[in-house]
């Protein structure tokens, strides 16, 4: 291994020597030896005018102790980097330094051609800027990529699947042998130019898998805004069988639509197919937050509903999700798809349509304080489940928005597949206003659905009138209250003391030991302001699972 030097006013010529550096990027690729380690100084390299970008063939540890820019040539279109397909197996390194796409360059960089080579990359405090369409291009099968405290900052994004981190070959994703990826603290700032899907980290493995697939993102974090005719994604791992995204309580990741023709996410995880599963996924927050200002789709998405997902295990702990209120659309903070096993623990979600949603979940449990504050559809919200629980849970509703045809806690259908067995235990519902025109019920089921609602209290103000409907059992239209009974807070706490079992339809229903609790206005409006100090008042009863 021997150092090499590079600088903007160097001469290709000679060793590339401290006291007498090269000039090109070139020149180090064809007259070096694969291994060396390249010190640049800061300044400007551009491409060459054939092939319009610097075209790697061999592995090198490149470094700058102040940022070197790469550019690609004027005319460029396709890169500003790219390690050929043709090179060996190798490591490769970059520190500090920029890939530059001037606002032409189609990716800022790309790794390999598709071919099976197995490489190591490592990008450390990188920056991708000014690309159209990817920062990485993770045109590989197999091998070890690692990327630290990188940046993807670009508003020229108008190319098809565009973003920060993408592995190149969408359909087939990556296989061979095995693969690995490591990204730490990506910092993205992206915009779509054009009606274009929006990543910060989107990887895919194969369909038919060779091999295994790691993939690990930390503290993804940054601002991804989305064209008005399209959606955005964080984070979207598909078939990764050995999935982490682990959270930093002092970033923020913001995902800013206005589209409402399809869904857009803060994480989504979901299998492929019965060989590509996402089993085991851990989505660990560590107070993170998400800020998910879309009117379509889910802050964090473990599995969708719309099919089978190939999901068996998988945590999502210990996230921040705030959302914002919109008259007609139904964004939701976190949602547990149709996976097996799936948990939803510790998180915190404010503002949203469904705050935390079970939707056809095969068996899936939310539990230990998770909290959902002013959601203006349903905070507890289960669809089409097989089997689902929620444990010690707390909803608080304020009237600073107004709530829409959903109870707090509502059991319903989903596509039509009724909700087989839900069980709410220990769940805490606190109302902090009393103007009927903000909100709607405390609870909901729709007619045919199953479920049971035992340990349950419900703080309300004791300025509402004791004739107000505030449950309703047996409604009739999926994805609205509405045409079932409905009883006061004292039909509710009377009905239910002891046990009670009855007929809804087709399911039942069994509700045991609720109470309602009234309560001065201000004191339940202080109850919620604690809450929201994280001052969490204990659901009473509320059962604990370690």
């Amino acid at each position: 291994m021997t150092s090499r030097y590079l600088s903007p006013i160097g001469v290709d010529t000679g060793v590339c020597s401290i006291s007498a550096p090269c000039l090109t990027v070139g020149y180090i690729n064809t007259n070096c030896v694969a291994g060396d380690t390249v010190s640049m100084a800061a300044g400007d390299y551009v491409a060459p005018a054939s092939p319009g970008y610097f075209s790697l063939t061999k592995h090198f540890l490149w470094s700058s102790n102040s940022d070197a820019v790469w550019k690609p040539d004027a005319a460029g279109n396709s890169f500003v980097m790219r390690i050929s397909g043709g090179a060996p197996t190798g490591t490769s390194t970059w520190t500090s330094v920029v890939f530059d796409g001037a606002s032409h360059a189609a990716q800022a960089t790309e790794i390999g051609d598709g071919a099976a080579n197995i490489y190591t990359v490592s990008m450390t405090d990188t920056l991708c800027k000014d690309f159209t369409n990817r920062g990485v291009n993770l045109f590989v099968k197999s091998g070890t990529y690692t990327f630290t405290r990188c940046r993807f900052v670009s508003a020229v994004l108008g190319a098809a699947t565009s973003g920060g981190i993408i592995n190149g070959n969408l359909n087939a994703g990556v296989n061979a042998a095995n693969f690995s990826m490591t990204v730490d603290s990506p910092y993205f700032e992206l915009t779509a130019s054009a009606s274009v899907v929006l990543y910060g980290v989107y990887l895919a493995r194969d369909a038919v898998p060779l091999g295994t697939v790691s993939v690990s993102v930390t503290a993804p974090y940054g601002t991804i805004n989305t064209h008005s005719s399209n959606t955005g994604r964080g984070v979207y791992l598909l078939g990764v069988d050995s999935a982490t995204v682990t959270g930093d309580g002092g970033k923020t990741l913001t995902i800013n639509s206005s589209y409402t023709g399809n869904e857009s996410m803060g994480i989504l995880i979901v299998g492929r197919s019965a060989t590509v599963t996402a089993n085991d996924a851990q989505v660990v927050g560590n107070g993170q937050i998400i800020n998910f200002f879309a009117p379509s789709g889910h802050g964090i998405q473990l599995g969708v509903s719309g099919g089978s997902n190939y999901m068996t295990g998988g945590v999502v702990s210990g996230w921040r999700v705030y959302c914002k209120y919109y008259a007609a659309s139904t964004p939701h903070g976190i949602t547990l798809g149709e996976g097996t096993n799936v948990l939803s623990t510790g998180n915190e979600v404010h503002n949203a349509y469904a705050g935390l949603l079970m939707s056809k979940t095969a068996s899936g449990t939310v539990r230990q304080n998770e909290r959902a504050f002013n959601c203006y559809g349903s905070a507890f919200y289960t669809k089409g489940a097989t089997d689902g629980k929620w444990l010690g849970c707390s909803a608080y509703f304020d009237g600073s928005l107004t709530q829409r045809n959903l109870a707090t806690i509502h059991v319903d259908s989903q596509a039509g597949v009724n909700t087989a067995a839900v069980t709410y235990d220990g769940c805490l519902v606190v109302l902090g206003t009393d103007n009927a025109s903000l909100y709607t019920k405390l609870l909901g089921v729709k007619s045919n659905c199953s479920a049971t609602f035992t340990n349950c209290t419900f703080i309300i103000p004791d300025s509402i009138a004791s004739n107000v409907a505030l449950f309703e059992i047996g409604c009739t239209s999926e994805g609205a209250l509405g045409g079932g009974t409905t009883y006061t807070a004292a039909q509710w706490e009377t009905g239910t003391t002891g046990s009670v079992t009855a007929a809804n339809g087709t399911g039942t229903i069994s509700v045991s030991n609720n109470k309602v609790l009234k309560m001065p206005l201000a004191v339940c409006r202080q109850i919620i302001n604690g809450a929201g100090s994280q001052n969490i008042p204990s659901a009473p009863n509320a059962v604990r699972v370690s």
